[in-house]
């Protein structure tokens, strides 16, 4: 289990940075005491070096993420010394910095190790000694009038004997209690080696879950077996249990979360079986079983073990299927059957049963109810039940089965009829199968009938067809096949199904022939290279399924081979089209994307000294200049932008272009939008309008967002009437913000809306003095699909238009994705 801090590396960093963060605090109203007695005492040297100390230990403990640990550590000592010796310098042995020199020491112990700390006291002692020796010598002049106790040699080898003592017993101490912090971490990573021992034996994962008071939860401690059983490390679970909930099954997700609630509610046994989603393995069926306990803080904590049960699973949903398979038989089979107890009692009767005989359950409830009713000759009764009786007992003494026994049984209409009535012994009785001898006749009739139909239909269909044994070997075949191969159906029959085969491409299907059968599943189709009886090679569609007896025992594969040669030339040639197409298509990006650079950079240069011009260097223009630069000015300013349309373009369709996405407020975004047109509106007498939902969030990449709206905006002025209007209207709908941007301009003409979103299409307005370069729409759809987004518009002639786009709320995505914020390419 992990301790807030991983070693005494940690517990150190943590430290430093509580005293960089204090004495920060702290240095505030210090500095403040100190600049107030400038007022008496005139300004000193030693205010300055305060405003740069507090200034110092401000830059360490912001940049605490920055700065490495001994470079923020050597820096506050440095600072402490200064502060120590820069206050005795100033007052002498009065001083009250000198308290920082045992604080020197005591962080020196704590901060670093021998011999680094041991070496720094030193220079702490020395530094000491060496301002008493100055003072004696009368080289320095404190601010204070204290003569002869400020440069006596006594008093200042008195304080180097208490700093030397109170030093040393300070370092013994905090030394022995270091050394005690690396004893006990030294000893809890063996206590966790020891568990991690245990728990590496146990039969599935011993964990703790967390639950927090504000919902949040993690796993405090899981066995290193959790990476194996559910393919999530115990390190990625430690601090938040999301990616645990993250593979569980979605369907299972809602109940077990409804379940630890009410666990920790009631605080009872948690105890549920579950799917998870193993990123290796694929579905897992996991076994939970924990006991909460209510922790400090409001938050419950259970111990408890998960264990894989999905072999056992497994298991259950195949007998279950096999119940059901039996159950299915029973009632399907052509043949009537009974399942009788060991005490006499018939426990079920299938349909078939039923229809032969016409007694239901609730007619024939016991054998004793059965005799009377089959057999109701009194003397045949007697032979029939002994005759059974004995072979029922016979059977169950020695382990078998009841062979066919022949019976006359009148059935509820009075017909009589012969059957054959065997037995299968069970635990707890017997299973009689009844088989009617008199229509056996008119079922093998029919049994010809129907195989020389199924001969017929394979002659004539129009699919080839063939017929496997389990070794592979061809049993059957029909016309069509050996028009496709070329072969004489003699030549076929008895042949193995592999020696048709392209040798390059083996057959490989007949080896699961038997897993096949065992599992009880077919395959859905497989593609085959044959060899032509001429040498050629063809491709064929193999669709093919498995005859069982009704022991269950393979009988034949039934194969039936569909010719696709010609449809696999044609895929492979679409293929080789479609890669052709995709490698212009990147050319093309790549293109673009170069000659936009290389159009930049000269249009930056016009635009610069354009812009010079303009503002009238190196001189001023003559009225008759300024007309001619605005033009340039303006017109490279419309190229730019068309170039960085294009280069935009460019990065989309390649993949190049970035996206950090995050939760972004709408107001400023619209804010900042209504202010860059408030200029270009107000030229036309265009009204800008913002009527509801400034205050909504979306997750989004802001720059692209402003981006986009600005483009909807651009077209809606540009577009509108004079003495119009553009309303801007934001609405939440089912976890999605909706931005429709409106206008009163001329609308779009119903013929020409399906070319709008198309690269360079202005669907005529190029011919008219309005500017533009028909990608902008484009490249809004790309980044919005890119922000898991959409647009799309309304419009409608002489009335105007509106264009809306919607965008992930960022309170819905809150809560389905905890992380704030991600970067991706499109």
């Amino acid at each position: 289990m992990k301790t807030k801090y991983e070693d005494i590396v940690g517990l150190r960093n943590h430290l430093l940075n509580a005293i960089l963060l204090v004495a920060a605090t702290l240095g505030i109203p210090s500095l403040g005491i100190s600049l107030s007695r400038a007022m008496f005492m005139g300004w000193q040297p030693v205010m300055t070096v305060q405003i740069l100390i507090l200034i110092a230990l401000w830059l360490l403990w912001l940049g605490r993420k920055r700065i490495s640990y001994i470079a923020r550590a050597i820096s506050l000592m440095v600072i402490f010394w200064v502060v120590t010796y820069g206050g005795l310098l100033q007052f002498g042995l009065i001083a009250g910095s000198k308290l920082f020199a045992p604080l020197y020491t005591l962080l020196c112990v704590f901060l670093f190790d021998f011999p680094l700390a041991g070496w720094l006291m030193v220079i702490n002692i020395l530094s000491m000694a060496l301002l008493g020796f100055v003072a004696t010598q009368h080289w320095v002049k404190f601010d204070v009038d204290y003569q002869v106790y400020a440069y006596h040699p006594l008093p200042w080898l008195n304080v180097i004997w208490n700093l030397f003592a109170f030093n040393s017993i300070i370092a013994f101490l905090s030394w022995r209690m270091l050394e005690r912090l690396r004893n006990n971490e030294e000893q809890a990573r063996a206590n966790a080696d020891y568990l991690q021992k245990i728990t590496a034996n146990v039969p599935g994962v011993i964990y703790q879950y967390l639950l927090r008071a504000d919902g949040s939860s993690c796993l405090p401690y899981a066995s290193s077996k959790l990476l194996d059983l559910l393919g999530v490390a115990p390190d990625q679970v430690v601090d938040d249990a999301e990616p645990l909930f993250a593979i569980t099954h979605s369907d299972d997700l809602p109940a077990i979360k409804h379940l630890i609630a009410k666990s920790a509610r009631q605080c009872e046994v948690f105890r549920a079986e579950f799917r998870v989603l193993h990123p290796e393995h694929g579905s897992r069926w996991i076994s939970c079983h924990a006991t909460p306990e209510r922790v400090e803080n409001g938050a419950t904590l259970w111990h408890g073990f998960f264990t894989d049960i999905s072999r056992q699973k497994a298991n259950e949903a195949e007998l279950e299927e096999n119940k059901a398979l039996f159950q299915r038989l029973f009632e399907r089979l052509p043949m009537p059957l009974g399942v009788v107890n060991r005490h006499g009692r018939i426990v079920e009767l299938n349909s078939r049963f039923i229809q032969t005989f016409g007694y239901t359950n609730a007619e024939v409830v016991t054998l004793d109810d059965w005799w009377p009713l089959a057999f109701p000759e009194p003397l045949y009764r007697q032979q029939a039940m002994a005759i059974w009786e004995d072979a029922l007992r016979d059977a169950q003494e020695n382990g078998s089965d009841i062979q066919g026994l022949e019976y006359r049984i009148t059935d509820k209409r009075g017909k009589i009829r012969t059957m054959v009535v065997s037995g299968i012994t069970l635990d707890d009785g017997f299973l009689a199968t009844f088989f009617d001898v008199t229509e056996r006749k008119e079922a093998e009739q029919t049994l010809q009938a129907s195989e020389s139909r199924f001969r017929q239909l394979v002659e004539n269909s129009p699919v080839a067809y063939l017929a496997l044994d389990i070794s592979g070997y061809i049993l059957d075949t029909n016309d069509k096949l050996c028009q496709m191969l070329g072969y004489r159906y003699e030549d076929l029959l008895d042949r193995h199904f592999n020696e048709l085969s392209d040798p390059n491409y083996p057959i490989d299907f007949i080896d699961h022939f038997i897993d096949l059968q065992q599992m009880g599943s077919l395959p859905t189709g497989q593609e085959l290279h044959l060899r032509h009886h001429d040498g050629g090679t063809l491709i064929a569609l193999l669709e093919w399924g498995i005859q069982l007896d009704v022991d269950g025992q393979f009988v034949q594969c039934h194969c039936v081979l569909h010719d696709i040669s010609e449809r696999k030339r044609m895929e492979n040639a679409l293929l080789e089209a479609k890669m052709a197409a995709e490698s212009a298509n990147s050319a093309k990006s790549m293109f673009l994307n170069s000659m936009s650079h290389e159009l930049r950079t000269p249009l930056n240069v016009i635009i610069g000294f354009a812009e010079r011009l303009n503002i009238g260097e190196p001189e001023p223009l003559l009225a008759l200049q300024q007309e001619p630069v605005a033009y340039i000015l303006k017109a490279g300013r419309q190229l730019l932008t068309l170039v960085d349309d294009v280069l935009d373009l460019a990065r989309i369709e390649s993949g190049n272009l970035e996206l950090f996405i995050e939760p972004v407020r709408l107001q400023g975004v619209l804010d900042d939008v209504m202010t860059y047109f408030k200029g270009l509106a107000a030229q036309r007498h265009i009204e800008l309008l913002i009527v509801d939902g400034a205050q909504l969030s979306v997750r989004a990449d802001a720059c692209r967002l402003r981006q986009i709206i600005q483009n909807l905006v651009s077209n809606a002025v540009k577009y509108n009437r004079e003495n119009g209007r553009v309303t801007i209207l934001c609405q939440k709908t089912d976890g999605k913000v909706r931005i429709c941007v409106e206008d009163t301009g001329l609308g779009i003409q119903e013929n020409l809306q399906s070319e709008l979103f198309q690269p360079f299409q202005r669907l005529g307005a190029e011919t008219t003095h309005i500017e533009g370069t028909g990608i902008g729409l484009v490249i809004c759809r790309y980044l919005l699909e890119a922000m898991d987004g959409s647009i799309g518009f309304n419009s409608e002639p002489g009335v105007g238009s509106q264009f809306w786009l919607e965008l992930p709320s960022a309170e819905a995505a809150a809560e389905a994705f905890p992380a704030s914020a991600d970067t991706h390419l499109i």
